[in-house]
């Protein structure tokens, strides 16, 4: 849609070789000697940089709505191709940041295609509307039902799928298995169990998005299980897709049966102070409202936890009202409006894709591209927004006839 919107006829992508080729891009440093991606390789994937339908995004699928679809072919290639057309180019040579790992190439942005060369696209992909299927099991909570802990893994592959989601989808399945044949014998979860085969992931998590609309992030706090997993076992390849099951069924249990759940309000604290210390306003001054807010939030989480300590645990309304606090946190960093007039589905105020990094999560995004702009007043609104996200949290973790009181 940018390529579009500037101008563009058409899109022709590539991986180039410092991103997927490191060790070089002779034969023996690639597939099927080495892991990484051969000359000839070409990414499979969806051209659309956003979640969900495309017809009509956050709403049901029609089949007259095409509004949001590109009206340029887009066509992904080799690096050897891509070469041979980077070899055309005449603009002027990029900064060094934009260099990739092709050798035999000089890096320009954009330009005329020298001797008055010119390339011909020729795209075979049909527009066509297709059902798809999102597989969904329930095992109803005994005590509360209203909860719900959600395993999911989709189940469409580009191609045969052994990796992604093949190895997913088999844990998941044998999850079900164990945990079906538990229910036959008498066992009932405290909470709701769900899971979820989800389908059309490939095409820009369609399965998933439409069931939900917002992923959650994690950000492990120092060592993972993973990481002391990979230390003590020196051949983990055979025993992964076991070893991951057992954790998963056993985190799924965690999550359903612990009368009080367990999450640490406090982490995100760190969380919330290094995403902001990772923005770079020419001026550091203009967070001091963020700062004040985070400031604020540690404050509440301190407090939130202290209180915590002498809960009841016997009580079960006390336990409700702490579980519901817990519960609301994060749904607290969800700005209904998105991140701006064209981002509207992307909502989680801190981790979400910004516009110039659309692929992975990145700290306060409608900040961070308000800084890219360069705009002073944009700047000062998307903190003013932040900051009020972040105190709508802190409020979520006071006494609960308490969380009119100001700090």
């Amino acid at each position: 849609m940018h390529a579009q919107y500037f101008g563009a006829v058409g899109a022709i992508l590539y991986n180039d070789p410092a991103n997927y080729a490191p060790l070089g891009t002779e034969p023996d440093q690639v597939y099927d000697q080495k892991w990484y991606m051969p000359s000839s390789g070409v990414q499979r994937g969806s051209a659309f940089t956003s979640n969900g339908d495309p017809l009509t995004p956050i709403y049901p699928s029609t089949e007259d709505s095409i509004s949001f679809l590109p009206r340029i072919p887009a066509q992904p290639i080799g690096y050897s191709e891509a070469e041979v057309i980077l070899q055309y180019l005449q603009g002027i040579e990029v900064d060094a940041e934009w260099r990739g790992g092709l050798r035999n190439v000089t890096y320009r942005y954009g330009g005329e295609l020298r001797d008055a060369s010119s390339i011909e696209l020729k795209s075979y992909n049909r527009l066509e509307r297709k059902d798809t299927y999102n597989v969904i099991g329930i095992m109803k909570g005994e005590i509360e039902p209203d909860r719900y802990i959600v395993l999911g893994n989709h189940r469409d592959a580009w191609n045969l799928g052994s990796v992604d989601p093949t190895s997913g989808t088999a844990t998941m399945l044998e999850i079900t298995r164990v945990l079906g044949q538990m229910y036959k014998n008498g066992f009932r979860p405290r909470r709701s169990l769900m899971f979820c085969s989800w389908g059309a992931e490939e095409y820009g998590l369609i399965g998933s998005v439409e069931y939900v609309e917002v992923p959650s992030a994690y950000d492990p706090d120092g060592q993972t299980i993973y990481d002391k997993w990979m230390k003590a076992d020196r051949n983990p390849v055979t025993n992964e897709p076991k070893t991951m099951g057992q954790f998963w069924g056993i985190l799924a249990l965690l999550l359903s049966e612990t009368p009080i759940l367990q999450f640490n309000v406090t982490r995100y604290t760190t969380a919330l102070m290094e995403a902001m210390n990772n923005l770079q306003p020419k001026d550091p001054r203009v967070l001091d409202p963020l700062r004040n807010a985070i400031n604020d939030y540690s404050k509440a989480a301190q407090d939130f936890v202290t209180r915590s300590k002498s809960m009841d645990s016997e009580n079960p309304y006390e336990i409700r009202i702490y579980n519901d606090q817990v519960l609301q946190l994060e749904r607290a960093f969800l700005n209904p409006l998105g991140q701006g007039r064209d981002y509207t589905d992307f909502k989680h105020i801190i981790y979400a894709p910004a516009k110039g990094n659309q692929y992975a999560a990145t700290g306060f995004p409608a900040v961070s591209d308000a800084i890219a702009s360069g705009d002073s007043t944009e700047i000062n609104n998307q903190v003013a927004i932040a900051a009020y996200f972040v105190r709508g949290a802190l409020s979520i973790l006071k006494e609960v006839h308490h969380f009119f009181s100001n700090y």
